[in-house]
């Protein structure tokens, strides 16, 4: 009798057990349908709105991997469903699991597209200020053989202030606050002749606008150079100014532009530097 009592206890047991977690598993599925639902619609209508596009193809990865989940958490809905009639779904474990494992993947994408992209940006900025410092020193030596005084003193003797001076940013900004220093020294040495001939022999070659501009300041940083040698300041009357002395700039590499591309024009010849040893400050 005893054994009775207890074989029906155990499955009453078993029963209780089995339909709390048909109850667990319906809230479950329930609220987790409803929280995919949601950041599916969520993300896709704030993707609209953005401003930036990292952030609309992250927020809109992010609602496709919600929606991908929908598969999961149906064949979750279907297996609670099917038991109330005796059904299995158990063939469509594999395709629930897939569905769930990619949903999550693609939800953990989106939402890291907009950091690895602003991450990748400043790489390529970075890799563009080494790029552009290498690149001015062509035009920082025809300054710097002339006119060494150009060169800004930099106290190192604290460590923490030589690290900043040793970073790339303080390093290119200083070029070119060393090279607008040099073409200052020169100003006062630029012919107006100087300056309309080479118009004229750049516009021939088909040069126009920035560019021309760009080549005929460097015409005129090159004979303002071997003026201020020989000492010869042009008249008064006779003076000019540069022909890209006001460049259109808005953004901070705007001005670096501008000085890359009269180096451009420079030719390629090792300037002479009255001291090696600190040419490559």
């Amino acid at each position: 009798m005893s054994v009775g009592v207890s074989s029906a206890a155990g499955r009453r047991w078993k029963a209780s057990c089995t339909a709390a977690a048909d109850c667990h598993s319906r809230v479950y599925v329930t609220a987790y349908t409803i929280g995919e639902v949601l950041l599916a619609r969520g993300c896709w209508r704030l993707a609209r709105r953005s401003k930036r596009a990292s952030v609309r193809v992250g927020l809109r990865v992010v609602a496709v991997g919600a929606i991908v989940t929908f598969g999961y958490s149906g064949v979750r809905t279907g297996n609670v469903i099917a038991g109330a009639f005796g059904i299995s779904l158990a063939g469509w474990e594999n395709f629930a699991w897939t569905c769930g494992d990619v949903g999550a993947m693609l939800t953990l994408i989106g939402w890291l597209v907009p950091t690895i992209t602003d991450q990748a940006k400043n790489v390529q900025y970075r890799f563009r200020q080494y790029l552009s410092y290498y690149r001015l020193r062509r035009l920082w030596l025809a300054f710097y053989s002339e006119a060494p005084e150009i060169r800004l003193p930099v106290d190192q003797g604290d460590p923490a202030q030589s690290r900043r001076f040793r970073s790339i940013g303080f390093k290119l900004y200083r070029r070119a606050v060393e090279i607008r220093d040099g073409r200052f020294v020169i100003r006062q040495y630029l012919e107006t002749g100087v300056r309309e001939s080479s118009e004229a022999h750049h516009r021939v070659r088909g040069l126009a606008g920035e560019e021309l501009n760009a080549a005929v300041t460097a015409d005129q940083i090159l004979a303002g150079i071997a003026a201020r040698k020989t000492g010869e300041r042009p008249h008064p009357d006779r003076l000019t100014d540069f022909a890209d002395t006001d460049p259109e700039t808005s953004r901070p590499m705007d001005d670096i532009d501008a000085l890359l591309a009269v180096a451009r024009h420079l030719p390629h010849q090792r300037a002479r530097t009255p001291h090696p040893e600190r040419a490559f400050a």
